[in-house]
């Protein structure tokens, strides 16, 4: 058996390079050069990845040069603008994959909406990698490769904030084994602020997805080669995301350390934005330990440096959870009427994950208050956005809510089916509310 294998095997491989020497040229090279894609691409990835060593450092310099939000790119539309992806298929790139197509090199893959996808099989891939490393092209491939899906993924990120949301993590995910591909090539080469940028950029993402569950261990890897990196936006940011995701593991006190250091990091670089969630974060902290001054000087200090680059988002989330803190303290009007601007704000912003997060967090503050009522109207509401968004975690945080609501009508029946369905829902992995929370 072993034998007849290997003969497979060989004839296989001699049927390769057949068709492979029955191309001209340039055919070749495209075929080499497409097969360092992981899965399928589309055309303007293989424009992207051929477009020569200028472009592929110009992809890679502005990616690590643009950061949302920031006081240069405030929004997503700021963003695009200095992004500049190809946005047209060369026209010699289309001819050259129709070629390989209708060769049998590369499959078609129609899509319900959009643009075709392309992919090799695995065996042609390997063996285009196989001719990619012979020509002594490998290296430039991959790097082009991931100067193009670093671009994307900081293209992407304010998107998945907005109402556009749901577009973009459906173009992530068909993107997902080719972003992974980027990462782990930069990381395996030791590329640390490429590497670091990727994997922010990438993180909100992950935490949308079911891939938020090996966050903590992509941004691990990074972190091993991050001790010595000089204080930049990519370094602020990226500790922040590690002690985010540190913290939905492992819990806030394994991850103080981390946002201690992002604020360190972050005001030696001058990262406002990041300075402010550090600030939120570490406030929140002080919150839970009782020190009601550090938790108040923290959040003054925050909120301007949030909004002077353009973090409306954020500083949506955070108003929620200091007007629930406020209701905890007795401080009802103050807290429910920070609560409500949340919600409005969010509303706002057409970000239907934030405002999941805004709404559990105001139907907790509800409940506190004993506004049963409320309570449920806005639990209600947040489990209707998060199965739309078909979001595990965010379902489970809502189910959870509604349970409480029925534990205070004394509903016991129903609390225990929909604490049941909750456990049920997302049981292995604590709720991304737990890990964002200030």
């Amino acid at each position: 058996m072993a034998r007849d294998r290997a003969e497979r095997h060989q004839t296989l491989r001699r049927t390769m390079a057949w068709s492979y020497e029955l191309l001209d040229s340039a055919e070749q090279q495209l075929f080499r050069w497409l097969s360092i894609f992981v899965d399928s691409f589309s055309l303007e990835a293989a424009t992207a990845l051929c477009a020569g060593a200028p472009a592929t450092e110009a992809y890679i310099t502005r990616g690590l040069q643009i950061y949302w939000p920031s006081a240069e790119c405030p929004d997503a539309q700021s963003v695009s603008r200095h992004v500049q992806r190809p946005n047209q298929v060369a026209q010699s790139i289309f001819e050259g994959v129709t070629s390989l197509v209708n060769k049998s090199l590369v499959k078609c893959l129609p899509q319900s909406e959009g643009e075709p996808r392309f992919v090799l099989l695995e065996t042609m891939r390997a063996y285009g990698v196989e001719q990619l490393e012979a020509q002594g092209e490998l290296q430039a491939a991959q790097r082009a490769h991931a100067g193009y899906y670093l671009l994307l993924a900081v293209e992407a990120q304010p998107y998945l904030h907005g109402p556009e949301e749901s577009a973009w993590l459906e173009q992530l995910t068909l993107e997902h084994h080719n972003l992974h591909a980027a990462l782990d090539w930069a990381v395996a080469q030791q590329i640390v602020p490429l590497a670091m940028r990727l994997g922010e950029a990438l993180f909100a993402y992950w935490h949308r997805t079911s891939y938020r569950y090996a966050a903590l261990e992509r941004l691990q890897g990074i972190a091993a080669l991050a001790d010595n990196a000089p204080p930049s936006f990519a370094c602020s940011r990226f500790f922040f995301d590690l002690a985010l995701a540190t913290e939905g593991r492992h819990g806030k006190s394994a991850a103080a350390a981390l946002y201690e250091r992002s604020l360190a990091i972050s005001r030696a670089a001058g990262d406002n934005f990041t300075l402010g969630n550090c600030l939120n974060k570490l406030g929140g902290l002080a919150y839970r330990r009782g020190d009601y001054a550090t938790w108040e000087a923290c959040l003054q200090e925050a909120e301007p440096l949030k909004l002077e680059a353009g973090g409306h988002y954020i500083h949506a989330l955070v108003m929620g959870f200091t007007g629930r803190e406020l209701i905890q303290l007795g401080r009802f009007a103050e807290g429910r009427a920070l609560c409500e601007q949340a919600l409005a704000l969010h509303r706002e912003l057409g970000d239907k994950w934030g405002l999941c997060i805004v709404l559990h967090s105001f139907s907790q503050a509800a409940l506190l208050q004993g506004d049963v009522a409320r309570a449920e109207e806005l639990a209600q509401e947040c489990l209707e956005i998060a199965q739309a968004l078909n979001a595990d975690h965010l379902i489970a945080d809502a189910q959870t809510k509604l349970g409480r609501v029925a534990l205070a009508r004394a509903d016991y029946p129903r609390a225990q089916t929909l604490l049941r369905a909750a456990l049920q829902t997302d049981q292995p992995h604590q709720s991304y509310h737990a890990q964002v929370e200030s």
